[in-house]
């Protein structure tokens, strides 16, 4: 978001760098967040492990969130092509097969969908 609002203002000769520089500071926090994330589970888990199934639901639940809070008319049948593709996939014992699938066709039919719109 930070880069399409402020692109357009940057002057051309300073772009790259201004755009590393955010993107050193995004992945920076997401390694960072992800590392601690990980580490603090697992140490929770191992004083309270009754929290187990409540983690395991967490992560699923808020990428549903964020999925619901971007569907619109214009993304409905990719996001509803990709579901039932990934839910093909694992009902047939290959879920993680089905999400690269589903991650790579989604997009695919978005674009396609967009184009004939």
């Amino acid at each position: 978001a930070v880069a399409f609002s402020r692109i357009g203002i940057m002057p051309r000769e300073s772009r790259f760098w201004w755009l590393m520089g955010l993107e050193f500071g995004a992945y920076s926090c997401w390694f960072g967040g992800t590392l601690a994330g990980s580490i603090s589970g697992d140490l929770l888990l191992s004083h309270y492990s009754f929290l187990r199934p409540a983690l395991l639901f967490a992560l699923p639940a808020l990428f549903l969130s964020l999925l619901l809070s971007m569907l619109n008319s214009s993304t409905r049948l990719a996001v509803i092509i990709s579901l039932l593709l990934a839910a093909a996939f694992h009902w047939n014992g290959y879920s993680e097969i089905g999400i690269i699938c589903a991650a790579l066709i989604g997009p695919c039919i978005g674009i396609i969908g967009r184009r004939y719109q």
